[in-house]
């Protein structure tokens, strides 16, 4: 898994606990969910990415953006015919990586400064939630605040 960074302006902190939605609290799609069940998920919540999940298991496979439902609905010729069939059967356009949970912040800043969330998972690949680039954002705000007091 891809979780490295040259840069290190976190102190090879530990992700902090405040910073991490739980799974519980994620919004994910399961791989042998029809297309038209994302859709409708996806669409309820207004998301643009969310992440999939292997069903049994709960192991993370991959983020499905609103643009690959897309382009797979286009390419099916027929929204009709695109509904039913597996989410499993659409190509994914960008591959979004996860980092395991006990990751320090330092390995993951190129990833939060290219996508939204960062996957996180156990040492056994099992989907344990997310790290938005908003809560890191408004983290480093509030510590910058907090050295000009001091």
């Amino acid at each position: 898994m891809l979780c490295q960074s040259e840069k290190s302006v976190y102190n090879n902190t530990m992700i902090p606990k405040e910073l991490v939605t739980a799974k519980s609290r994620v919004i994910s799609l399961y791989s042998t969910m029809s297309v038209e069940e994302a859709v409708k998920k996806m669409t309820k919540g207004h998301f643009q990415m969310v992440p999939v999940l292997e069903k049994d298991s709960g192991r993370y496979l991959y983020s499905l953006s609103a643009q690959d439902l897309l382009n797979f609905i286009v390419s099916t010729g027929s929204y009709e015919r695109a509904l039913p069939l597996p989410l499993s059967n659409v190509p994914i356009d960008r591959l979004i990586l996860p980092c395991v949970l006990d990751t320090d912040i330092d390995s993951m800043v190129d990833l939060l400064a290219n996508q939204n969330f960062v996957p996180l998972v156990d040492g056994s690949g099992i989907f344990q939630g997310i790290i938005t680039r908003k809560k890191v954002i408004y983290m480093l705000v509030e510590q910058n605040q907090s050295n000009r007091e001091e």
